[in-house]
C-alpha cells in the first residue's frame, strides 16, 4: 500500500509526539515515586514508572485520535476556546489516567493515593507546549522553527534550491464579486488544498504574499521523479477534483500560473522582534519575473532552461515547448523560457 508523503509525515509526527510523550511520562512517574512518595508506599518503582509511561502514550494517542474535534475548539471565540480547552483536556486526561491506573495498580487507591491532580496538571502543561510548539510550527513553515532553535541558518549559507512563483490568476475580478470577506475564504480554501500535492512532492511552502504561493525543493527533492515539475500538475488535478466543491460555494474555480528556475539561493535568518528564515538572491528575483512572463505569453506554466536541464528526463506525457529567448525585466540578459503542458493524470512520486 503506497502511503503518500503528506499523509507519511502526520504518521511520523503523531508517532513521534506519542513517544515521547511515552518518555516524558515515564520520567514524571519516577519524579512522583522518589521525590512524592515516601518509602513506605506498597508499589514498586516499576510499577509507577510503567503507570507514567502508559499515561503519556494514553493521552498523547488519544488526543491524536480526536485531533479532528479538538482542532473546532480552536475555530471558537478566543474566550470560548480558554474556558473549554482545559476542560475537555482535562476530561479527556483523568479518564485516560483513571483507567490505567486501575489497570496498572488496581481502583482501591485511585481517589486516595493516586495523584491525580498533579498528573492533571501535569499533562495539561504538556499538551498545552505540543500544542503551542505545533501551532508555531504551522506558522512558520516545515523545518523552520527546528532551523530557528539549532541555530541552523543562524549564519547565512548556500544552498542549491528550485524556486516555484505560483500565482492565482483573476484574482482581483473575483475579489471584487464575491467580497473580500469571502475572497479570504476563497485564498484560504486554495492553498489549503495545494498544500498535500505540494509535500507529496516534497516542496516547501516558503511564504504566502497576497494570492501567491512561493514553493522551494532542495536540488534532491526537486530532481527526484522530477517532483518540481510533477507538482504544477498534480496541483491542476487537484483543484480538478475539487472544481464542484469550489463553483458551489463560490460560483468559480480557482485558475493560477506558475514560473519554475533553479540556482543558488542565500538561506539566513533575518529580523530581531521578528525572525524569519528569509531566502534570497537572483534565483528568488528571476522565477518572480518568469512567472510574470506568463500571462504575456499566455502559458499556465513556464520553466527556465537551468530548472529543465537539472531536471532531466520527464513523464512522456509532459510536452516542452521552447518560447524562445524573453527579455525579463530588471535583467540585463535574456533568458529560454520553455512552456510546459501535460496531457493524462500525475502520480505522486
Amino acid at each position: 500500500m503506497n502511503i503518500s508523503q503528506y499523509r507519511f509525515r502526520k504518521i511520523k509526527s503523531n508517532a513521534i509526539l506519542v513517544i515521547m510523550s511515552g518518555c516524558v511520562g515515564l520520567l514524571f512517574g519516577l519524579f512522583i515515586r522518589f521525590v512524592l512518595m515516601d518509602d513506605s508506599t506498597a508499589h514498586q518503582t516499576w510499577m509507577i514508572a510503567l503507570l507514567g509511561m502508559m499515561t503519556g502514550i494514553g493521552v498523547s494517542g488519544t488526543f491524536v485520535i480526536l485531533d479532528p474535534l479538538l482542532k473546532k475548539l480552536h475555530s471558537k471565540p478566543l474566550w470560548m476556546t480558554f474556558l473549554l480547552t482545559p476542560i475537555v483536556y482535562a476530561t479527556i486526561i483523568s479518564a485516560i489516567y483513571g483507567i490505567t491506573y486501575t489497570a496498572i495498580m488496581g481502583y482501591q487507591e485511585l481517589f486516595i493515593n493516586s495523584f491525580l491532580l498533579e498528573t492533571n496538571c501535569f499533562s495539561l502543561a504538556i499538551a498545552a507546549c505540543s500544542i503551542f510548539l505545533e501551532t508555531l510550527n504551522r506558522l512558520l513553515g516545515k523545518n523552520v522553527l527546528a532551523g530557528l532553535i539549532t541555530g541552523k541558518y543562524n549564519r547565512p549559507v548556500s544552498e542549491s534550491r528550485f524556486v516555484m512563483f505560483l500565482d492565482l490568476a483573476g484574482s482581483t475580478s473575483i475579489a471584487e464579486r464575491i467580497g473580500n470577506l469571502r475572497f479570504h475564504s476563497f485564498l484560504n480554501d486554495f492553498f489549503s488544498d495545494i498544500a498535500k500535492p505540494i509535500i507529496d512532492h516534497h516542496g516547501d511552502i516558503y511564504k504566502y504574499v497576497g494570492d501567491e504561493a512561493i514553493i522551494t525543493w532542495k536540488k534532491r527533492d526537486g530532481v527526484r521523479n522530477a517532483a518540481a515539475i510533477e507538482t504544477f500538475f498534480a496541483l491542476e488535478n487537484r483543484l480538478r477534483d475539487k472544481a464542484e466543491t469550489y463553483k458551489a460555494k463560490y460560483g468559480c474555480v480557482p485558475e493560477f500560473r506558475a514560473g519554475l528556475h533553479f540556482g543558488e539561493v542565500i538561506v539566513g535568518e533575518m529580523g530581531d522582534y521578528k525572525k524569519e528564515i528569509a531566502l534570497l538572491g537572483d534565483v528568488m528575483n528571476t522565477t518572480a519575473r518568469i512567472q510574470s512572463q506568463c500571462r504575456a505569453l499566455g502559458a499556465n506554466f513556464l520553466v527556465s532552461r537551468n530548472a529543465l536541464t537539472t531536471i532531466g528526463n520527464l513523464s512522456v506525457f509532459i510536452r516542452a515547448q521552447s518560447r524562445g529567448e524573453q527579455e525579463l525585466r530588471g535583467k540585463e540578459s535574456s533568458m529560454e523560457l520553455i512552456e510546459l503542458t501535460f496531457s493524462g493524470k500525475t502520480d505522486n512520486p
